[in-house]
């Protein structure tokens, strides 16, 4: 434990620190579950193991279709904040040079439209819809790095730095039970100290909001 916090403390020393205990407190959200279920005693009547590790478990991780078997995953940042997004679940990657128009009315995680391949794309911030308490994420305006398109295209994910895509298998990924608070968290990748999403909840978020 003591090393895998000494190797945090390395990589984490350039985002902001309101980010980094973020990123920290999600990790530990996780792990917390990992260790709980871990160290549950075993019961020695048979037919009460089930029920008593149930009620000692709690809610159990959700593992998305995608990642039943090995999958790949696009990390990125933005904000100093630091994710992944399944490449099945990508439907292009346009350039942060494109012209935007802003729109009136809109949350801050709004980042305006673009154009891209004869769509309209609506732009998300996710460190603002992720973090709204947050007030010291940087606004970069219209400097963008790239726009990752997801689901059917109308929606985008601005970034400010792209990474080479990673190949996991699934038990490589510290899966989440779900937090109501957080259902977007489809995981944590311990060894990227990274957050995966989970794209379809997002869009879900994305248009309720």
């Amino acid at each position: 434990m003591i090393d895998r916090e000494k190797k945090r403390e390395v990589q984490l020393s350039e985002p902001d620190q309101v980010v980094a205990q973020y990123l920290q407190s999600l990790l530990s959200e996780v792990e917390e579950y990992q260790e709980q279920v871990a160290t549950v005693s075993p019961v020695l009547v048979q037919h009460e193991v089930k029920t008593e590790t149930q009620q000692q478990q709690g809610p159990q991780p959700v593992i998305p279709e995608w990642a039943r078997e090995r999958f790949q995953c696009l990390l990125f940042e933005v904000n100093g904040l630091q994710l992944g997004v399944p490449l099945c679940e990508l439907s292009g990657i346009a350039k942060g040079d494109m012209e935007i128009t802003h729109l009136m009315g809109q949350p801050d995680w709004h980042k305006g439209m673009i154009e891209y391949r004869g769509n309209k794309v609506g732009m998300v911030d996710i460190s603002g819809l992720v973090m709204p308490e947050q007030e010291n994420i940087e606004d970069k305006g219209d400097k963008l790095s790239h726009v990752l398109i997801i689901g059917d295209g109308k929606w985008g994910l601005v970034c400010d730095r792209l990474f080479s895509p990673v190949t996991l298998e699934p038990s490589e990924v510290h899966w989440s039970c779900r937090h109501e608070n957080r259902p977007w968290l489809a995981g944590t990748l311990p060894d990227q100290l990274c957050i995966l999403l989970d794209v379809d909840i997002l869009l879900t978020m994305i248009r309720h909001e």
